[in-house]
């Protein structure tokens, strides 16, 4: 019996040293989970926008026969209806984009009426107006998550209209219609905001130029009958800066990508 007593308090003293050391050991954190993933915004899908600011348009050409001119500058408030569709591949957004532009305001602009400038001097006064003008073409935007900076450009295309009236009783002398093509080129920031329905909603402002090349314009009189001595040759410029509201449509949910 003693050896036994004597066995377990042999045993005792020797596990002190031990148990005192584990007792002074800090105790250990418990290990964390591995963090997951942000999610981040992906702006693939298609998508509907409207767009509203303000254009200003110069107004450039002449008579071909003789001096006088239509030049004419204006601002007017802008419309857009636009329709897209863009794929996301890491941070690069590649897309497609079409869109047509209304004019507020369907007032013609005169910068030289009743001038000799117009053909005709005390008489005649020219004027001149853009309407009614439609782009498509490529768009590349560079994503942070729900930021995104773009820059687009491709084919426009816009009505310019001519007319010349009699200074003193305001009746028609001659007029002119045709449709231009050109270009444009521009670039803006988008953000997304929230999901409302089946879409997403993202807030954009942009910047556009619209080149419209020069063409001939066949002029006719008050009665539409074709006035050659009258045609004139005819171009303009557009610059229009926009707020973008933007529905991309993803009826499954918001789409996420992880990095």
């Amino acid at each position: 019996m003693k050896r036994l007593l004597g066995g377990i308090a042999l045993s005792l003293v020797l596990a002190a040293p031990a148990m005192a050391a584990d007792m002074r050991a800090p105790a250990r954190a418990p290990m964390k989970a591995p963090a997951m993933a942000a999610a981040a915004y992906n702006w693939t899908g298609f998508y509907s926008a409207t767009g509203l600011g303000v254009s200003w348009w110069d107004v450039n050409g002449g008579y071909t026969d003789f001096v006088g001119n239509y030049n004419s500058e204006a601002t007017r408030f802008n419309y857009s209806s636009i329709v897209g569709a863009q794929y996301q591949a890491g941070n690069w957004v590649l897309g497609v984009e079409g869109a047509f532009n209304s004019l507020f305001g369907r007032g013609y602009a005169s910068t030289n009426g009743g001038t000799a400038d117009c053909g005709a001097a005390g008489t005649l006064a020219c004027n001149s107006r853009v309407s009614s003008i439609w782009t498509v073409g490529g768009r590349l935007g560079y994503a942070w998550d729900r930021f995104m900076v773009f820059g687009g450009g491709g084919y426009a295309n816009g009505r310019i209209q001519t007319r010349t009236t009699v200074i003193a009783t305001g009746a028609l002398s001659t007029e002119s219609s045709d449709r231009h093509g050109g270009w444009y080129a521009g670039g803006g920031v988008e953000m997304y905001v929230t999901r409302f329905w089946m879409s997403d909603v993202i807030f954009g402002v942009e910047y556009q130029h619209i080149d419209l090349r020069s063409e001939r314009h066949l002029a006719r009189d008050a009665v539409g009958a074709l006035s050659p001595a009258n045609d004139r040759n005819m171009g303009a410029t557009v610059d229009t800066v926009r707020a973008r509201l933007v529905f991309k449509w993803t009826p499954g949910g918001p789409v996420m990508a992880r990095y």
